[in-house]
């Protein structure tokens, strides 16, 4: 397992809402990154990874980008599953997705995370996480509203306690040594079945 060292600054943030984009939640975020007070007066790398799209959307998600670095000094790489996904994960500082099994890879890995959920199912899950102080909810339950979206944009960029916090709590309840733990289980059960039996 590799985990992901806290960087003070936020130098790579890993955007990605899954194989299908349900909510256009990509659309949102690009949208929310073109919000007066949402902050890019800073230098950092955006991978936003999207999944097999229409041209047309690919088009619109492309034009938003080109408006958003008019002013800014930002990189954004619109990548469409890229076959080294992984790669984009294990460097990001940030990551906003939503709640599928890329939400566990990420914080298991320690990486602080912004959830914006596509389905009901992966509302309940981010609403859990976000309880145990694992994860930060981007959204208004299923509704999105981007003055909050950006308020903890901003927030989870400029604050390197905040983002330190939620990956501290996450490794503590993500250690990935389930494995082991019922392996021991296992090994002592089997240890008085062989006493009883001796």
């Amino acid at each position: 397992l590799i985990k992901k060292k806290n960087n003070k600054k936020v130098k790579n943030i890993f955007v990605s809402f899954g194989g299908f984009d349900k909510r256009n939640l990509a659309k949102f975020f690009l949208n929310s990154l073109l919000h007066k007070n949402c902050l890019l007066d800073r230098k950092f790398n955006i991978d936003l990874l999207v999944g097999n799209q229409p041209n047309d959307q690919i088009n619109i998600l492309n034009e938003l980008i080109k408006k958003i670095l008019i002013n800014h000094k930002i990189k954004i790489n619109l990548m469409v599953f890229p076959a080294d996904y992984f790669k984009y994960l294990l460097k990001a500082d940030l990551a906003i997705v939503s709640g599928g099994l890329t939400v566990f890879e990420l914080i298991s890995r320690g990486v602080p995370v912004i959830g914006l959920p596509q389905y009901k199912d992966q509302l309940k899950t981010l609403i859990k996480l976000k309880n145990k102080n694992i994860i930060k909810l981007g959204s208004l339950g299923m509704k999105l509203d981007k003055e909050k979206f950006v308020n903890l944009f901003n927030k989870m960029i400029a604050s390197f306690e905040n983002r330190s916090f939620l990956s501290k709590n996450s490794l503590k309840l993500f250690d990935r040594k389930g494995s082991e733990r019922v392996l021991n289980i296992l090994s002592s059960l089997f240890d008085k079945i062989f006493q009883y039996f001796k």
